[in-house]
């Protein structure tokens, strides 16, 4: 009886080894270790718990920056340095201070829709703005109406405004400066030209057409004694007052 137990362990030992070279040939051929492939994982599971990581940085950096959002003054100050130095805030002030009077002109020669140029101009009235600050109003409108060209593009629509309305000077400057990527500066721009003057306007005293101003409340025009005196009735003693 013992016998036949035992030689019925040692037929299931001969019978398990058969099996366990088989396992070792295959893994062999597999290319893994016959020691390693209870423990081996599955080839997924690194590659998932990188992605997981990696959203968990995503998601952590989306906070951060809804934490902290740009301001307008930040987005407008970005905006502004990716402009050219020759079409700059800066530039564009200087730019206006140099037309003067004639920035309505330039601006319709920018073919800016004249109901928004009455718009900025009364919204700078409105604030208390002077003519510079206005006029660099319209021209930063200008700009954006022209942000989807080219700068090149833009530099040649305000040389050919400035031509048409007879400023080849200040053209010539924008062109010198803009292949220089500089900015417009005042001292590289002509001086405003001279205000129109009313040409019904009664005449100053030195000649010129300049307006004068009406006299104050209850004050009277200076009048010529001369006038007044020849203009006075003269009086003759009758001959019945005449002593005798």
């Amino acid at each position: 009886m013992s016998q036949t137990a035992a030689r019925g362990d040692d037929g299931a030992a001969a019978g398990s080894a058969p099996a366990a070279a088989a396992g070792d040939e295959e893994a062999a051929q597999d290319g893994i270790p016959s020691t390693h492939i209870v423990d081996a994982k599955p080839a997924t599971e690194g590659i998932e718990e990188e992605e997981e990581e990696e959203e968990e940085e995503l998601m952590h950096e989306d906070t951060a920056v809804e934490e902290h959002e740009l301001t307008p003054a930040e987005l407008l100050e970005i905006e502004e340095k990716k402009q050219h130095p020759t079409f700059n805030r800066d530039s564009l002030l200087c730019l206006a201070h140099s037309i003067g009077s004639d920035g309505v002109k330039l601006a319709m020669c920018l073919n800016i829709p004249t109901v928004t140029i009455i718009r900025i101009r009364s919204k700078g009235k409105a604030n208390g703005w002077d003519a510079d600050t206005i006029m660099q109003d319209v021209l930063l409108y200008w700009r954006v109406m022209k942000k989807a060209v080219k700068d090149k593009d833009r530099a040649s629509d305000m040389q050919r405004a400035l031509e048409h309305m007879k400023r080849e000077d200040i053209a010539t400057i924008i062109a010198d400066k803009f292949g220089a990527n500089a900015e417009l500066t005042a001292d590289s721009l002509p001086a405003p030209p001279e205000p129109p003057v009313d040409p019904d306007a009664p005449p100053h005293v030195d000649g010129s057409n300049a307006e004068v101003p009406p006299p104050a409340d209850g004050a009277s025009a200076t009048k010529d004694p001369s006038a007044t005196a020849s203009a006075a009735p003269s009086v003759t003693p009758s001959a019945t007052n005449q002593p005798a």
